[in-house]
């Protein structure tokens, strides 16, 4: 935009759109405020994310945040993944409903990834940790990655497991970016990894906020999130995962109480608990499998569709500044951005 701090994403019947960092990171937080497409917008996908598939096809990692467009009416869903060394097949789905309408103003979404935890954030509200543990191996993201953000058409799966597609006749849908923050150690895939391990590096990124683990208020914070607004945890996806990941086993082994359970059943199955721990873990995995049924079979079509191909990178390619629109030039850009525009399917 003309103020120089905005960036407006658009979808319609033409095209999708999207920006990628100019520099790839090894490590670091990167954050920005956004405000998804209002009034219907079923199909939609909104995606601001961590990859480096285009430096890694084979076996690449990626962060995301994906807001998942809706029918008015319904609560805004947002989905986190993580990928690490190609794992596209074991997909670490989380979804949530977002407390607030993320329509109506800004909200800060940030992610932190380093060598001890990954942790996504919302309006510096913890939602989700993935603590570093060696049974994870090359499934923790371990190679420096670009941030990206776009939008695009996920009518196949994204609103209802594609009940609802995109209807562009009440587009066009609009995405909009400020805020942007990218603090990280810069690094090619030509470079050594032990440049981000200098001393200098090292203390930069220990003062970001929750380096090695989240402190107490933080902790509280994401045990509310979690308890209160997701509904879908890949953790707890017994059909899908019958064994549990590495990164599950602790949560597998006890009773998990699942933001989908309404308050009043939340609060008689933590009665249960007390009195019966057995009748009550019973009873958590029957409503669990009930609530969540259709979400488990919305995200193992997504998982399935995301191994045969990667539905954004094979959209999205790079535009000269020479093509680029008069009324949005790569010096309006924030100098850390670079505009990228999805071709005509």
């Amino acid at each position: 935009m003309q103020d120089h701090e905005n960036v407006h994403l658009v979808l319609d019947e033409h095209s999708g759109s999207g920006f990628k960092s100019k520099e790839s990171y090894y490590h670091g937080f990167f954050s920005a405020s956004i405000k998804l497409p209002a009034n219907y917008s079923a199909g939609v996908v909104t995606a601001f994310y961590t990859s480096n598939a285009e430096n890694y096809p084979q076996n690449h990692d990626e962060l995301d945040f994906e807001f998942l467009g809706v029918v008015p009416g319904m609560p805004y869903t947002m989905q986190t993944n993580i990928y690490g060394n190609g794992s596209v097949g074991t997909g670490r789905e989380e979804r949530i409903h977002l407390w607030f309408d993320p329509t109506a103003d800004y909200h800060k979404y940030s992610v932190l990834w380093n060598e001890y935890h990954i942790v996504f954030f919302v309006d510096d509200i913890p939602i989700r940790q993935m603590i570093y543990s060696d049974d994870l191996g090359g499934q923790y993201p371990s190679k420096p990655m670009f941030l990206y953000a776009t939008i695009w058409d996920g009518s196949l799966w994204a609103t209802e497991g594609g009940k609802y597609p995109v209807e562009y006749s009440k587009g066009p849908f609009i995405a909009s970016f400020k805020d942007f923050k990218l603090h990280g150690c810069e690094l090619t895939p030509s470079q050594s990894s032990e440049k981000c391990f200098s001393r200098d590096v090292l203390n930069q990124l220990a003062m970001l906020s929750a380096h090695k683990d989240l402190h107490s208020q933080q902790k509280d914070n994401l045990k509310w999130a979690r308890s209160n607004y997701m509904f879908y945890s890949y953790c707890d996806d017994v059909r899908r995962y019958p064994e549990p990941l590495p990164d599950c086993r602790a949560s597998r082994a006890t009773p998990k109480l699942s933001g989908s359970i309404s308050r009043k059943k939340r609060n008689k199955l933590h009665r249960q608990h007390k009195e019966d721990p057995a009748r009550s873990k019973k009873d958590l995995d029957h409503s669990s499998s009930h609530v969540t049924s259709v979400q488990k079979e919305d995200i193992g079509q997504r998982a399935q569709l995301l191994s045969e191909t990667n539905i954004r990178r094979r959209l999205v390619t790079t535009f000269s500044s020479k093509s680029a629109s008069n009324n949005f030039k790569f010096a309006d850009l924030p100098p850390s951005l670079r505009i990228e525009q999805r071709k005509k399917k």
